[in-house]
């Protein structure tokens, strides 16, 4: 107000619920809810490189839903695994569905 004293009381403390909103995984905490095609899943996102013919370079889980931004950090994780095993030889082409793409990638 003009005369400098506040509009409405004094704010209340904050008093948490009895019991927390939303839905709790008690057999795996570091697992997300996540969207899907048809809602959430309770669930990870797994990412794997795989060679020619058809052996696993790495594999990474996390807890986003979309694949967009990972294309980097997936091919990083499985150059860094041919070189910890004196592997010096890039792959030449890297194959990727359209869910990586990602604008910032292409222009940066």
């Amino acid at each position: 107000m003009k005369d400098g004293r506040r509009f409405g009381g004094p704010p209340k403390p904050y008093e948490p619920p009895a019991i927390p909103a939303g839905k709790i995984n008690v057999t795996d905490l570091d697992c997300r809810p996540m969207k899907a095609r048809r809602g959430f899943i309770q669930g990870y996102n797994a990412q794997a490189v795989v060679n020619e013919d058809r052996i696993i370079l790495t594999a990474e889980l996390g807890t986003r839903s979309p694949d967009f931004g990972l294309l980097g950090p997936t091919v990083t994780a499985a150059l860094a695994e041919l070189d910890a095993v004196g592997i010096s030889d890039v792959p030449g082409v890297v194959l990727a569905d359209t869910g990586y793409w990602h604008q910032a990638t292409w222009t940066s």
